[in-house]
């Protein structure tokens, strides 16, 4: 890769960066970073989303906490793209619902074992969950869900 190239990259990133923030009408300091990483995606969904579709987007854990039959992050995924969420661009960390309603009831139906462990405290949690609702043509709202997985 050349030096041209590396750089184009990396001013399309902050471009994106900066329009991730002035869709959400956030500074560019209060976008956590996970989403600043993956700016250039969320802004595709977020350009295609219909007015008040909402998206979640999950930072995994890594190493994934779990090690459970059946408590993977393949299963979390596969909970989820079969109650409603679309994989956006296969990326397994931005799904999209067709509305609020779906995306609550996926949320309230998530298994037991992917919540936050009060008993083992030094169990991570499997993630932390964002979710963005498109409010406008060219706003939408951030939420931090950390309650998603962390009751």
């Amino acid at each position: 890769m050349s030096l041209g190239t590396k750089n184009s990259n990396s001013e399309k990133g902050e471009n994106n960066v900066k329009q991730l923030a002035k869709i959400f009408s956030l500074a560019l300091r209060d976008i956590p970073n996970f989403l600043k990483e993956n700016a250039d995606l969320l802004v595709k969904v977020i350009e295609n989303m219909c007015t008040d579709d909402p998206i979640m987007i999950i930072e995994w854990a890594d190493p994934f906490p779990r090690n459970g039959r059946n408590q993977t992050k393949r299963s979390l995924i596969n909970y989820i793209t079969t109650h409603g969420g679309v994989n956006e661009f296969n990326s397994r960390i931005i799904f999209s619902f067709r509305s609020g309603r779906q995306l609550t009831d996926c949320f309230n139906g998530l298994p037991d074992w992917c919540r936050h462990d009060r008993i083992n405290l030094n169990v991570l949690d499997v993630g932390c969950c964002y979710c963005a609702t498109k409010v406008t043509e060219r706003t939408a709202d951030l939420e931090n869900c950390r309650y998603v997985f962390n009751i």
